[in-house]
């Protein structure tokens, strides 16, 4: 009798295994077809493969502005020593992520037991204070205008959140020229623009500041602000990205058209600017922040001499 329950047994669990199996292929099935009917997020560009990179950062040759020259970051690779410093100036710099904690929440409900901010929050505020978009500049500058013997890139940040262009300028004399940056990228934000300001005197802070720089030898590039569908619906840029064009070329400074970069990659579906779903938001982040970072040093590279 034993022998008999115990092939019974055997059988049993060898015919639940069996159905067990057949659910699990029926599920794998069912989340395969889901997912070939979901639409894919736009994957981040590879910036190990530069041709690969290219491809998918591409923008038509209307939407890259003549390359300035660059004659002091020229001159700091050639002949400078020491590493170079890099400075990205303006509101967006300090934090171009799509969110950040105001501060620190008091409550338990995100502290351990001894009372400290909880690993989970610390991780959360580190995100949030970092810079993605000079890091990946940074990353890509090293890569492509390498290799410097002995020496190395550092791209920083200098700004406040929600500064407008006069606001930003007035950092300048004190937070940049100090620092003897071998390149300022002035990261124009929306403030201005979102304010009301009248795009005239935007137009005479950017002046200001950029005779500033020049003054004192620093090569600058300037972007202009980032373009985002539900931002148009409520305010118009075209004004201030006017005199910000008429502005650049007073000065024949490079000038980076990230709003046109951006509304092109939209517009031919590489990123959905419209999706209110978390994971869509942040991979068009990601591949924003990647692209721009990808423009940003070809600019730099196409504006630099060697000799």
């Amino acid at each position: 009798r034993g022998q008999r329950r115990g092939e019974q047994v055997r059988t049993l669990v060898g015919h639940r295994t069996d159905q067990q199996a057949a659910v699990r292929s029926a599920l794998d099935r069912d989340l395969a077809l889901a997912r070939d009917a979901l639409p894919l997020f736009p994957a981040a560009p590879d910036t190990a493969d530069t041709a690969k990179q290219a491809r998918n950062c591409y923008v038509p040759d209307d939407l890259l502005s003549e390359p300035g020259r660059l004659p002091g970051l020229s001159a700091a690779l050639v002949r400078g020593k020491g590493d170079l410093l890099v400075i990205m100036l303006g509101s967006e710099s300090t934090n171009p992520s799509p969110a950040r904690p105001a501060s620190v929440p008091s409550n338990t409900a995100n502290s351990d037991a001894g009372g400290s901010i909880s690993s989970r929050l610390r991780a959360t505020l580190a995100a949030a204070a970092r810079n993605p978009l000079a890091e990946r500049l940074q990353e890509r500058l090293i890569q492509d205008l390498g290799p410097l013997p002995g020496r190395t890139i550092h791209v920083e940040s200098v700004g406040r959140r929600n500064s407008t262009v006069a606001e930003q300028a007035s950092l300048i004399n004190k937070q940049v020229l100090p620092r003897k940056p071998a390149l300022v990228i002035w990261n124009l934000g929306r403030t201005d623009t979102r304010r009301g300001l009248p795009p005239a005197n935007m137009a005479r802070a950017l002046d200001r500041g950029l005779e500033q720089l020049r003054r004192q030898h620093i090569d600058t590039i300037v972007m202009d602000p980032p373009y985002h569908p539900q931002f148009e619906a409520f305010y118009r840029t075209d004004d201030y990205r006017q005199y910000i064009r008429w502005t650049m070329n007073l000065h024949d400074q490079p000038y980076l058209q990230r709003y046109d970069m951006i509304d092109y990659w939209a517009s031919t579906g590489r990123i959905d600017l419209d999706s209110g779903e978390p994971d869509r938001q942040a991979a068009a982040v990601t591949f924003t922040e990647t692209c721009i970072a990808y423009q940003l040093s070809r600019m730099i590279d196409r504006g630099l001499s060697r000799k």
